[in-house]
């Protein structure tokens, strides 16, 4: 069953901090263990474990949490082509918020779902990576995460301008994106679960330098990977998994870098 937040972005920045907190009260929905959460759109759930070791990067050396579970593939395609996509479906590892700067391992790279922020990524494209913690929460909220690693530390332009082409195409969220009505985003007017929230679709473009191929998506329970872009098969899994999560929310979240203590906490998935 899916469930729809009801946590709202306020005017001042505090209170919307304050709102964002009243939201992580909600770690898992009413009447469902972490492990069951979220499985009703495929198969059983994945539980993480605390881990025993501080391996993962993050911060003060704390011992990072999830990803210590053996997480089964539930189904995977294989489309071939001179790119060679794989979709993969993958089991929920649940839903539990954690602090800011909690160091998390996912099971999957990219990270698919699973232990995350209070507080959700801001929907726009990033110069820089994004904690893991902050990107799953978005996923929560129906969005989909768009990853690359550039093979120089010099970046690859053409990849990301390919990929920002793809979500530049992409059609904006009648849900979430009113023209002519005025953008709220984190701090700004808002609009409940759906409404003028300013947001032109739920997408997010990250450099991720721990991927296993150069370009990768995530949905809840789902990841996308290619040796290269492929814009058809990466449009079809975007069109196919887009808000198909557990909660629907429009509002626009917070750039991690703008966030004191922010770093680290990002652990590479193991898949």
């Amino acid at each position: 069953m899916r469930l729809v937040a009801r946590c709202v972005a306020v005017v001042a920045p505090l209170a919307w901090l304050v709102a964002a907190a009243a939201c992580a009260k909600r770690s898992v929905p009413p009447g469902k263990t972490t492990a069951s959460a979220g499985s009703g759109s495929g198969g059983a759930a994945c539980l993480p474990k605390p881990m025993a070791t501080s391996s993962a990067s993050g911060t003060g050396g704390a011992a990072p949490v999830g990803g210590a579970c053996n997480c089964p593939k539930l189904a995977e395609q294989k489309l071939g082509g001179k790119c060679a996509p794989v979709i993969t479906h993958w089991p929920d590892e649940g839903h539990t918020h954690v602090a800011i700067g909690t160091p998390v391992v996912y099971c999957t790279n990219p990270p698919s779902s699973g232990f995350h922020y209070p507080i959700w990524a801001a929907y726009q494209t990033y110069p820089k990576p994004v904690p893991h913690g902050f990107a799953v929460h978005s996923l929560e909220h129906g969005a989909i995460v768009v990853w690359y690693k550039c093979a120089s530390a010099a970046g690859c332009p053409d990849t990301e301008k390919a990929l920002q082409a793809v979500i530049d195409a992409l059609p904006y969220d009648k849900e979430c994106y009113h023209p002519g009505t005025g953008g709220g985003g984190a701090g700004g007017s808002g609009g409940g679960p759906h409404g003028p929230s300013g947001v032109r679709n739920r997408i997010i473009l990250v450099p991720e330098p721990t991927l296993a191929k150069p370009v990768a998506a995530s949905a809840w329970q789902w990841t996308y990977s290619a040796d290269c872009v492929d814009a058809a098969s990466l449009t079809a899994f975007i069109t196919t998994h887009y808000n198909h999560a557990t909660e629907d929310l429009c509002n626009n979240g917070i750039d991690p870098s703008e966030i004191s203590g922010a770093g680290g906490g990002g652990g590479a998935g193991g898949k």
